[in-house]
């Protein structure tokens, strides 16, 4: 069939709704700090070290309307205190609930980056420079992503909803009659991002060698390394693994 026609016509093939409410008043801290020297080792060598220290800590909610989840032990994990009775509730679909920080997401206090250049001019050639050096560059926690744990239940629940309507000549099914008040809908999915959750980074490496020419011409030669590690990656845990199992 023709999708704008179902639209016309409000006989929808599938939709997601959205229960309560997903906006939040988010606070978070930030700390910067670096050291850095320059030494002149002989008159041909010259080198730079440095070292820096990030902290981006987990955003928090000023209501704790925050909500995680742990596989391992298919726990939900609430920021704050919880109620009681909370723990496997129908508010919960029966999942045991614990208590959390306020992010419900550990800190990370080892994002240290080094780094090191130097510069070398070769021996009786002060018109060639060998140059190089080497860092580690940290990314930044974006809210974007942190904002997952804003959008579960029960805060909010965005349940995706799927009819038969494409597979019979005469569609019973409307979009009123599907989003009423009380309609019956299927459970709501449910975003998590690990606890343990590191600052990615990224490690680069350069090294060159300069030549000048004379005064308005000078020639440079070299390469870069860049390797990224532990950047962000999302994961379906629905779908089944290598071997079959779930």
């Amino acid at each position: 069939g023709s999708g704008i026609a179902d639209f016309v016509l409000g006989f929808p093939s599938g939709g997601q709704t959205i229960q309560g409410d997903d906006s939040g008043l988010y606070h978070r801290n930030n700390a910067r700090w670096w050291v850095n020297d320059e030494v002149r080792i002989n008159p041909n060598l010259t080198v730079n070290v440095g070292l820096r220290w990030e902290y981006d800590a987990p955003a928090c909610e000023k209501n704790n309307h925050l909500d995680n989840f742990d596989p391992a032990t298919s726990t939900i994990i609430m920021a704050g205190t919880l109620f009681t009775g909370e723990s496997n509730s129908p508010a919960f679909f029966g999942f045991p609930v614990r208590s959390s920080n306020c992010s419900t997401i550990n800190r990370d206090l080892h994002a240290y980056a080094p780094r090191f250049g130097f510069a070398y001019s070769l021996p009786g050639r002060r018109n060639t420079v060998i140059r190089g050096g080497y860092g580690i560059f940290n990314d930044v926690i974006q809210m974007n992503i942190l904002n997952d744990t804003r959008a579960n239940f029960p805060y909010a629940l965005f349940p995706n909803i799927t009819y038969t309507n494409p597979y019979v000549v005469n569609p019973t099914a409307t979009i009123q009659q599907s989003f009423a008040p009380g309609a019956v809908l299927p459970p709501p999915g449910f975003k998590a991002i690990d606890q343990n959750l590191r600052i990615p980074y990224s490690q680069h490496a350069s090294l060159a060698i300069e030549h000048q020419f004379g005064a308005p011409i000078m020639v440079s030669i070299g390469g870069t390394w860049l390797h990224n590690v532990g950047f962000f990656s999302q994961t379906n845990l629905n779908i089944p693994l290598a071997n079959g199992t779930l």
